[in-house]
């Protein structure tokens, strides 16, 4: 049965591994086609999510196998990348069925993450929904943060889910 184990698990290390670098190549194929000139447009989508959902930090963000790419980010520093382990949205772009809503990271697998555990920052709620292409693959995300436990209300969900429909019309992808 070892063996049986051994194998499935292989295979099943492959096709993740494969959709990584399906899920890449399309990514770095969407930063290609937005380029730089729409960037603000991504930014105003940005403030938009934060604004309408009362949090202090929003992103909307392309994740490739490796780097998160920041094309539009309300936060009180600079940042356009970063590695992608470091952040939450790698696990809305692992999952991305409906999204993710961690309404207190300190009781959450997330609690390690830098920018959860001080490193970065001490994010204490992560609100995200997948931007995903029409052929199933999640690019990136749109999120909203914040640094105390939230819950986000469903006008907000509704405010979140339309901004990230307009993102992905942005994108070519809606």
């Amino acid at each position: 049965m070892d063996k049986v184990n051994k194998a499935a698990q292989e295979l099943l290390d492959t096709c993740n591994a494969t959709i990584d670098a399906l899920r890449s190549v399309k990514a770095r194929e969407v930063l290609d086609r937005i380029g730089q000139a729409s960037e603000s447009q991504y930014m105003d989508i940005a403030v938009l999510a934060g604004l309408l959902c009362d949090m202090p930090i929003a992103a909307v963000s392309l994740i490739d196998d490796k780097t998160t790419f920041y094309k539009g980010l309300s936060y009180h520093e600079p940042l356009t990348e970063i590695d992608r382990s470091a952040v939450i949205c790698n696990l809305v772009v692992n999952n991305p069925a409906e999204g993710l809503f961690i309404h207190d990271t300190q009781d959450s697998i997330v609690q390690d993450y830098p920018f959860v555990n001080g490193k970065y920052d001490r994010v204490r709620f992560y609100g995200g929904l997948p931007l995903t292409t029409k052929e199933g693959f999640a690019l990136g995300t749109i999120c909203v943060l914040d640094r105390v436990p939230r819950r986000l209300n469903e006008d907000q969900i509704d405010a979140l889910q339309r901004l990230r429909r307009l993102v992905l019309s942005l994108m070519g992808e809606g």
